[in-house]
């Protein structure tokens, strides 16, 4: 109940949403199971998929003449006075603020080799090495489709040869003779070290149940029934000091920098509160540098100030207006911050002076695609008239528009196969790209795909693509 309620639905209404919504997926699974895909509209599009197309191409850049265009301070002051609103600084902010960091605590301690020694002494069950055991054991297997005689059988088996190891007889004279485990019966049952997570959980269970030279009782797993026998059992045992030094010293120091964070996280909430003009006092009295951040935008800031929730509280009211100081904010790595105005500045139209530069490089970019643009029709008119004599190299184009994958080929591709030729002639065209770059392509021929050589794992999947697209039809 307190899910649904979470949800803003009462039991009733959500059981009754729960109805149609259901409703809605039983009906689309239906007509996705019962809709029929037109045979010949699979083949045409399947025809589509498959056609190919000759051609190549070649591509003017822009960047290769931004060097010939000049812009003139008339040119630009037009720009800036025409499109002021492109060129405007947004409200922004500059803050003091202060962090109160676990993180920081643990750089500032410093422990000696004594405080090393006891901190490993007094946790030295953290640092044990991991517990090993080694065992034996003889399978009498038993198939998964045994009858009820034949499981029993099997367990008859083993209990008598477990009789005659609990009688003195050698456990592993007895597993290369009677153990159905091909992988361990030539070296006397040995399975060698028994890892946690490595064998079927009930044979797990029984081993690290056991005691060293221990023989169990029958074990029945998926495999049969095993009499098994530990070998070996090396107990955990502590890891020196020079092995986990560093472990031990970064848990030390977080532990020590964790009770001095909790301490001080107190003081931090309680002076930002009562001394809420400025960050001063709480910055004197827990030792803190009291930082000044870049300029912080709505939309934009750095280090701690890149998190939406910090930036949001920077713009608050109660920081910009009333010059307070914030809230206490938790980061996502448990910090504390709080922070206070140190400067604003309104949203304003950046002098020309200061965007001069910015809007010669745009210009400069719009002119360099205008000319390699000009410089592409031209070449396409020319080659439709004849071959030129400095024509640029051109590059084949993949015959297939699923085998373009670079940019450039994916752009071409998209062009190349929405053309059409006409009266079988070849076609000579070009567009601007959309890094403003120039290209020319040359369309020679269509070759129609042919359905039937489509693999049985295309068709498939386009049958399968418009069942759910006349499902959806049916249904909305």
């Amino acid at each position: 109940r307190r899910a649904i309620s979470a949800r803003g639905y009462s039991t009733e209404g959500f059981e009754r949403q729960a109805r149609v919504t259901g409703g809605i997926e039983q009906v689309q699974t239906a007509l996705q199971g019962s809709a029929l895909v037109n045979p010949q509209e699979v083949d045409q599009l399947l025809a589509l998929m498959l056609q190919q197309r000759e051609a190549d191409y070649t591509v003017l850049s822009a960047a290769d003449v931004l060097d010939t265009v000049t812009v003139s301070e008339e040119e630009k002051r037009k720009e800036y006075d025409a499109n002021e609103a492109d060129y405007q600084q947004a409200e922004r902010v500059k803050l003091e603020y202060l962090t109160l960091s676990l993180d920081d605590m643990m750089k500032d301690i410093e422990l000696d080799d004594e405080e090393i020694q006891q901190a490993y002494e007094a946790n030295k069950g953290k640092y044990l090495s991991p517990e090993t055991r080694m065992a034996s054991h003889i399978l009498f297997a038993v198939k998964s489709s045994a009858t009820q005689t034949e499981q029993e059988d099997a367990l008859t088996r083993a209990n008598k040869v477990l009789e005659r190891i609990r009688a003195g007889e050698d456990f592993a004279t007895l597993a290369s003779e009677f153990s159905e485990d091909p992988g361990s019966k030539l070296k006397g049952g040995e399975l060698g070290i028994i890892a946690e997570g490595q064998m079927v959980p009930n044979f797990e269970k029984v081993v690290y149940s056991m005691n060293e030279g221990e023989v169990s009782d029958p074990v029945r797993t998926e495999f049969g029934y095993h009499i098994i026998k530990l070998d070996k059992l090396d107990g955990a045992v502590a890891r020196p000091l020079a092995e986990v030094r560093d472990q031990v010293i970064k848990e030390e120091k977080r532990r020590l920098a964790t009770t001095q964070f909790n301490d001080s996280a107190e003081t931090f909430r309680t002076m930002v509160f009562e001394e809420p003009d400025n960050l001063d006092a709480a910055a004197e009295a827990l030792g803190l540098e009291l930082k000044i951040s870049d300029w912080v935008t709505r939309d934009n800031g750095k280090d701690a100030f890149a998190n939406p929730r910090v930036r949001s509280a920077a713009f608050d009211s109660v920081v910009l207006d009333e010059v307070l100081n914030s809230d206490v904010i938790e980061l996502e790595d448990g910090s504390l911050l709080s922070m206070h105005k140190n400067e604003y500045q309104p949203q304003i139209t950046r002098p020309f002076e200061e965007v001069a530069e910015q809007i010669e490089a745009r210009l400069k970019q719009q002119k360099a695609e205008q000319k390699v643009k000009a410089e592409g029709e031209a070449l396409i008119a020319e080659l439709k008239a004849g071959e030129p004599e400095t024509a640029p190299e051109f590059i084949e184009l993949p015959k297939l528009r699923t085998d373009a994958k670079t940019p450039v080929e994916q752009q071409l591709s998209a062009e190349v196969f929405s053309a059409s030729l006409a009266g079988g002639e070849a076609l000579v065209s070009g567009f601007t790209m959309n890094n403003g770059d120039y290209a020319v392509y040359r369309l020679k021929s269509i070759v129609q795909g042919d359905p039937a050589s489509a693999t049985e794992e295309q068709r498939s999947q386009l049958v399968r693509q418009l069942e759910s697209r006349d499902a959806n039809s049916a249904y909305s």
